[in-house]
């Protein structure tokens, strides 16, 4: 879990650069009660969740240098999230999605994009292939998949989301989404990373919908650093919209930032109990 919070302080400084912003995305990182609760669970969602982030940064950044070096991270975080856990093969609805996103169709044309996925199928297929039927034994939600299950799933899954740093911070979030993703992909001026971030929020979303293992918020934990990131870029946003002086434009992000602790503590924060 520090490891997952220093993550995303690294990539937020990335993003915005300065450093309170970065220290605070790392802070509500660790103090989300999802991320709280399967910390305490000693689960291994969390090791899986800090790979999945560093399987989108990596592939983020082979898009932007197209350099082979970064596909191989990519193909080598992408084997230890799947090989952590088998939701970690949601991770290849992120390549898609970000090429769509960006409207990169060329880049499965060139060597370099298949050094990853060939690293993948060399260390994951054949131990996937081996353990399926093992892991198919967990399914909570039925042998295979069905229509229902997954237009059930797909609520629960979304109000889960909705509800990971409380409604407030999920509006400021949503905002982050617009005018990162949506208004860019709409001009093309779409970045890498962004692309990336949204696409694991939306494969963690699908992915865990269309396989029939049953609904638990655990599953949801995946998409919290992009979630997190989405919060900032639409905080940052609204900061700039605020109709200030000049005088007292340096203000104008501390005091968005006053209001979303604010909303996260009265309405999100908890330290979470477990009755054994």
């Amino acid at each position: 879990t520090a490891f997952l919070a220093y993550s995303v302080y690294l990539q937020t400084r990335r993003w915005f650069s300065g450093y309170a912003g970065p220290i605070l995305a790392g802070a509500l990182t660790v103090c989300i009660p999802l991320v709280q609760l399967y910390t305490d669970e000693e689960m291994s969602d969390t090791l899986l969740t800090l790979f999945c982030f560093w399987v989108v940064i990596y592939f983020a950044r082979y898009m932007d240098s197209e350099r082979w070096q970064h596909n191989l991270l990519f193909g080598l975080f992408f084997s230890l999230a799947v090989l952590t856990k088998g939701n970690g093969w949601l991770l290849a609805g992120v390549v898609p999605i970000a090429l769509l996103l960006t409207r990169e169709f060329r880049a499965p044309l060139r060597w370099q994009f298949w050094v990853g996925p060939a690293l993948v199928a060399l260390l994951c297929l054949p131990w996937q292939l081996y353990t399926f039927q093992m892991a198919e034994r967990g399914w909570a939600g039925g042998s295979a998949p069905s229509v229902q299950y997954t237009l059930n799933a797909l609520g629960q899954f979304g109000l889960i989301l909705c509800e990971v740093a409380g409604f407030a911070l999920g509006l400021v979030g949503l905002v982050g989404v617009v005018v990162t993703v949506i208004t860019p992909a709409i001009r093309r001026s779409i970045t890498n990373r962004a692309a990336a971030m949204f696409g694991l929020v939306l494969a963690t979303w699908l992915f865990h919908a269309l396989v029939p293992a049953g609904v638990e918020d655990r599953k949801m934990l995946i998409a919290v650093p992009a979630l997190i990131l989405f919060i900032f870029a639409g905080g940052y946003w609204l900061a700039d919209q605020l109709p200030l002086g000049l005088e007292l434009v340096k203000w104008r992000p501390r005091i968005i930032a006053l209001a979303a602790a604010a909303l996260f503590a009265l309405e999100a924060f908890q330290i979470p109990h477990q009755e054994h």
